[in-house]
This record gives C-alpha cells, sequence and structure tokens, in this order.
C-alpha cells in the first residue's frame, strides 16, 4: 500500500510570542492539499498570528511547521517567505499604488526570474480568469474594493503556490490548501472543509462544518459556532426524558418546536425578527431556551407557548484542570 502523501501544512506544539505575551500555545493542526482550513474565532484567539507563522512573517519559540514535508520553521529551521511556496492575501491588499494592475500581478514571476513576456502573458491569463482583463492598465486607486481584492488574490495565485494563506474568505480552489481567518462561524461553514475553533492561542476542535456545529467538543466552541441554548440535564440528546448526573446539552435554535401537543410550557421572554424567520427567547420548564422558526413573530413577550427539543448534543465533560 502506497503511503498517503504529507499535508500541505502541518503544525506540531507551535508556540508564539508577541510582545513578552504567549499568543499560541503548543499548536497542531493539519492541511491536506486541495482543502480549505477556516480558522474560527474571536479578535485576539491568535488567527492571524497563525497565519503569519505559517507564511514566515514572525518566528516561532517552539514546535515546527512543515510545508509538503518539509520543515519550514522550528527545529534549527527557518526557510524565508519567499521560498516558502506560499501565497499570501492581505486584509488591506497591499496593492502597490504606483503600479497597474497588469504590473501588480505580473511582480511576482519576475522577482524570480521569469522572462517578462512570460509573467506577463500569465497575468493577463489570471486576470481573465478573475474577470480583471479590462482593468489591466488601471492603478489600485481607480478600483473598487472589490475590484482590488481580487487582484491582491490573482497576486498570490500566480505563482501557483501550495499553500494560499488569506486574511479574510477569497479562498479560490486552484489546487493549493487554503487556511483563511474569520470571526464569523457562517463564512466559515460555508467556504471550508475543516473548521478549526480558535480561542487563547489553542485550537479547541477542527472538523467538518456540520461536526463542529451539531458536535461541538466543548460549551465554548458550540457558543463561538452559532446561537445556543445550555441546560443541564432534563431532556434527553433525543429531546426526551430525563438525563441523569447533570449533563450539560447543548441546544440549537433550530432544533426546538413551537405549539406542539404535550410538549414543554414556556412563556416567551423576547422576541426577534430576523428576516429568515424570528427568534424566540423562552422561559421553559427545561430552563432558558431559544427557538428559531420560520416567518413573522406568532407571539409577542409574555405569551404562553408549548415546545419540544427535537435534538440535543450532551457537553463532552471537560477535564479538571489543578491549580
Amino acid at each position: 500500500m502506497s503511503e498517503l502523501p504529507p499535508a500541505a501544512v502541518q503544525c506540531r506544539g507551535v508556540a508564539v510570542h508577541l510582545g513578552g505575551r504567549a499568543v499560541l500555545h503548543d499548536l497542531d493542526l493539519d492541511v491536506a492539499a486541495g482543502r480549505v482550513v477556516a480558522l474560527l474565532g474571536a479578535s485576539g484567539a491568535g488567527k492571524s498570528t497563525l497565519l503569519n507563522a505559517i507564511a514566515g512573517f514572525i518566528p516561532i519559540e517552539a514546535g515546527e511547521i512543515r510545508l509538503d514535508g518539509r520543515l519550514v520553521a522550528g527545529g534549527g529551521a527557518f526557510v524565508p517567505p519567499e521560498r516558502r511556496r506560499v501565497g499570501v492575501v492581505f486584509q488591506d491588499y497591499a496593492l502597490w499604488p504606483h503600479m497597474t494592475v497588469h504590473q501588480i500581478v505580473a511582480y511576482p514571476l519576475i522577482v524570480r526570474g521569469a522572462p517578462r513576456h512570460e509573467a506577463g502573458e500569465r497575468a493577463e491569463q489570471w486576470l481573465a480568469r478573475l474577470g480583471l482583463g479590462d482593468l489591466a492598465g488601471r492603478r489600485p486607486d481607480q478600483l473598487s474594493g472589490g475590484q482590488q481584492q481580487r487582484v491582491g488574490l490573482a497576486r498570490a495565485l500566480i505563482a501557483e503556490p501550495r499553500v494560499l494563506l488569506c486574511d479574510e474568505p477569497t479562498v479560490v480552489r486552484s489546487g493549493a490548501a487554503g487556511v483563511y481567518v474569520t470571526h464569523d462561524p457562517s463564512e466559515a461553514f460555508t467556504v471550508a472543509d475543516v473548521v478549526a475553533v480558535l480561542e487563547a492561542g489553542r485550537i479547541l476542535q477542527a472538523a467538518g462544518p456540520a461536526e463542529v456545529y451539531a458536535r461541538p467538543a466543548s460549551q465554548t466552541v458550540a457558543a463561538l459556532t452559532g446561537l445556543a441554548s445550555f441546560v443541564r440535564g432534563g431532556l434527553r440528546p433525543d429531546g426526551s426524558a430525563e438525563l441523569p448526573g447533570g449533563t450539560l446539552l447543548m441546544v440549537r435554535p433550530e432544533w426546538v418546536d413551537l405549539a406542539v401537543d404535550g410538549g414543554l410550557q414556556a412563556r416567551v421572554v423576547d422576541v426577534r425578527f430576523t428576516g429568515d424567520g424570528t427568534l424566540y427567547r423562552l422561559d421553559s420548564d427545561a430552563g432558558c431556551l431559544l427557538a428559531h422558526a420560520g416567518g413573522e413573530p406568532r407571539w409577542g413577550a409574555g405569551a404562553a407557548v408549548s415546545c419540544a427539543v427535537r435534538r440535543a448534543w450532551a457537553l463532552p465533560q471537560q477535564p479538571e484542570t489543578s491549580g
């Protein structure tokens, strides 16, 4: 049996300190070739720091980073960014104001020694592919924000990087492994093959979007990946009878049905119209529950309703920490 190829990106035990503060702690991450990983977390979680460490813009204090199996950081090794075959799309696009769009896109090939005519032809191909062919002679200040974003993407992709790093969700299926950062779970679920949830410099869970959303590894992951209610006991994971042991259950709003016969008795505490339906906050026999129903509001605050929890997820018990 042939061996599997190495991951396009492999981080093992990566630690980074910035300004005397630990930003990444003993972090592990694998990104397979051709797959897109979203780094999801609140501001300050370490998402952009990890992106910069993979790119080679900042050093790591511990652990190692490998790209296609090649050690590029750690263990006494450090490969500079320009030799990592990594494309980066910056959040502010970082386009050179004195160059035309065509020159900006061709530049990475020119600095690597490609003949100018070859670099020019490749630039034209990428500009056409991204719908920018008519803008080749313009300068960045003559472009809209979306056009600037696509120019930055073309510049990153023209050198055919093995890994594409994005400071926002601009990932094109080019065959490269993609890593991007976001604080928006819906964005991450839409674009990524794998969602890695970060908090305080650690990855709490890395799995497919459906797995992370429906079966989070902790209450923190559940809260970072969407609206949820948390009740202790009182319901089985299937929403039926009591679950012993004070198990903490997570319930997503769309898992709660309203106006059902024989359901839990509840009182509407708050009502919010969301455009695609209505979000209700309920004070129920099982505790505080969020429920999402299609259409405009049917009940106002103070109304009595019956509800049923169609589904619930028993959150894994977290190990006790000493000290």
